[in-house]
């Protein structure tokens, strides 16, 4: 079955709900199946949400690229942080100057010190992917120190991001 076509392009203003007050900018698109229906990361406000394409319509504005960079560390997680600390982490990250990308911090039995590995997914998004000793409590704190190693930026903000399977490909 072929795909159809995305409605809506990455950088292109968008009203969720017909709803003036509610404009976004357009920061991803995925398909995650052929059959399936595009979704889309809007930004609103500072905070990212996903929709389908029958929630969006197009103002006919674009904004360049710039906009879709980061200009302070940002971090968004995809699963519950407390109360009870997680075995690992999953959640995206946007630092100055970059656009969004994924992060996994995952516990390893046989690791004495964090592994820090950087990369790109196939459709162009940069992925993080940190390993810590498993005795290692993954605290939001703790986290956020690890994003502070891996990228050299100190002060992150926890935000409501793109959920970060949305980001990375099937």
């Amino acid at each position: 079955m072929t795909a159809k076509q995305a409605q809506f392009q990455v950088g292109e203003r968008v009203v969720v709900d017909s709803d003036s007050a509610r404009e976004g900018l357009v920061l991803w698109r995925a398909l995650p199946r052929p059959a399936a229906r595009w979704v889309y990361v809007v930004e609103m406000a500072g905070q990212a949400a996903s929709y389908g394409e029958e929630r969006l319509t197009s103002t006919g504005r674009r904004e360049s690229s710039e906009a879709l960079l980061g200009r302070h560390p940002e971090l968004s997680y995809d699963i519950v942080m407390e109360p009870d600390p997680p075995e690992w982490v999953e959640g995206s990250f946007r630092a100055p100057g970059h656009p969004w990308g994924t992060l996994v911090v995952k516990k390893d039995a046989t690791l004495s010190d964090v592994e820090i590995r950087h990369f790109k997914w196939p459709n162009g998004v940069m992925g993080l992917d940190i390993r810590v000793p498993r005795a290692m409590t993954l605290t939001k704190e703790r986290v956020k120190k690890l994003l502070a190693q891996a990228l050299g930026e100190p002060d992150w903000s926890e935000v409501r991001g793109p959920d970060s399977m949305l980001l990375r490909p099937d």
